[in-house]
């Protein structure tokens, strides 16, 4: 992937969530909700090599995808984000990578959490 992105490059969908504590009966669960206006969101979507995780210090055996996107998607670690039906929590925080500050590039790290 190069440092020059155009909309052609987002061909995959994302979407992105928010998590919320909610009590009930005395017990606390989280609740998934789509982040407002980030429902749909065109990406790029990179698979990480096991060698670049563990460069990274990252846990081994955890599959990790990079995504690039248009700027103003607001991305926390609170978030997460599903794609092709899996679920991945926000690793860091978004970055611009350009720039004039158009696209952003995120992390993140496959989980099996309702």
């Amino acid at each position: 992937m190069s440092n020059q992105w155009t909309s052609s490059d987002l061909r995959e969908i994302i979407t992105l969530q928010e998590s919320t504590t909610v009590t009930t009966s005395g017990e606390d669960a989280v609740t998934w909700d789509t982040v407002s206006g980030a429902g749909s969101i065109r990406a790029s979507v990179r698979e990480e090599k096991e060698y670049e995780r563990i460069r990274a210090g990252r846990n081994e055996g955890k599959e990790s995808v990079v995504i690039v996107t248009r700027k103003g998607l607001p991305v926390t670690p609170k978030n997460r984000f599903l794609w092709r039906d899996n679920k991945y929590q926000v690793v860091g925080f978004a970055e611009s990578v350009d720039v004039r500050r158009l696209w952003i590039r995120f992390t993140g790290v496959r989980t099996d959490a309702a």
